[in-house]
């Protein structure tokens, strides 16, 4: 007598458990895997993200930001790689002409031209020596140090400014202390925190007077096949900016630095960009 019972609730079974399959699915499709999630130098770039993505959110659609892997973050090439075998979504790097011509990104500077903006960092023995420099001519009888991935290296070499290569941030703080190089130019953001974190900061400082600036955007890029996360970022982008969401957060992650570092008082020397074509506007200082 039981077996009517069990074969009417077998339909209903199955349809609960395709029902909870969808589901899972969905929950893995809204999932966007990211390389770059290092606390705290992508700290601005996560929840900007994370904002864009809920400012166009359906109710109830669930936010995940996964990270790529265990460990250090890739380099930038290395996350390049990621994105290109589809093992990541979503990247937010500086643009070169070779990345815009491999990948779809959105030409949008999510630092609002604040990332241009690059403090020296130097040994604090070396701080008259600085005191000197007034100009980028003499700037060039110093040498900086540099990260060999690192895209803006083109700036420089069209500067005609003297570099060393080295494979990262903490081994060229490292390498800076043990007078290999000169300087390291970092942005606003980045300077003080990556100086506070070294283990050995006590020898080097922010340089007090200097600034250099280029154009340096920072856009999202992702695969080709990726348009409908651009477009949605897109979106996200023009509501934050309308409602103001964007400007706070900014503000929100940088303000705290970009005072500290007080521009408007330095000695800015300009770079010329060797992709000026590829310059967005900037939204401010």
């Amino acid at each position: 007598m039981l077996l009517p019972a069990l074969t009417r609730c077998r339909p209903l079974r199955l349809g609960l458990a395709v029902l909870l399959g969808l589901a899972l699915l969905q929950a893995q499709a809204q999932q966007l895997r990211l390389c770059q999630t290092e606390s705290p130098r992508y700290d601005y770039r996560l929840a900007l993200t994370r904002l864009l993505l809920e400012k166009t959110a359906q109710r109830g659609e669930p936010i995940a930001l996964v990270r790529h892997g265990q460990g250090a973050d890739p380099s930038q090439e290395r996350c390049l790689e990621l994105l290109r075998n589809g093992e990541v979504d979503l990247v937010y790097l500086p643009p070169s002409p070779a990345r815009l011509a491999e990948f779809a990104a959105l030409p949008f500077d999510l630092h609002a031209g604040r990332l241009g903006y690059r403090l020296l960092l130097i040994r604090k023995a070396d701080a008259a020596r600085f005191a000197r420099v007034q100009s980028l001519d003499q700037l060039r009888d110093l040498v900086g140090g540099f990260g060999r991935q690192w895209a803006d290296l083109a700036v420089f070499e069209a500067n005609g400014l003297p570099v060393v290569a080295g494979p990262g941030t903490e081994a060229l703080l490292a390498m800076l202390r043990a007078q290999r190089f000169d300087y390291l130019q970092r942005g606003v953001s980045e300077a003080y925190a990556e100086l506070a974190s070294f283990g050995g900061s006590d020898e080097l400082m922010v340089e007090p007077r200097l600034a250099l600036h280029y154009a340096w955007p920072v856009y999202f890029m992702a695969r080709r096949d990726r348009q409908p996360l651009l477009q949605r970022l897109q979106r996200g982008l023009q509501l934050a900016q309308q409602d103001g969401s964007f400007r706070r957060l900014l503000d929100q992650h940088q303000g705290r630095d970009w005072t500290r570092a007080a521009i408007e008082r330095r000695r800015v020397l300009e770079l010329k960009s060797p992709w000026p074509e590829m310059t967005p506007p900037a939204l401010a200082r």
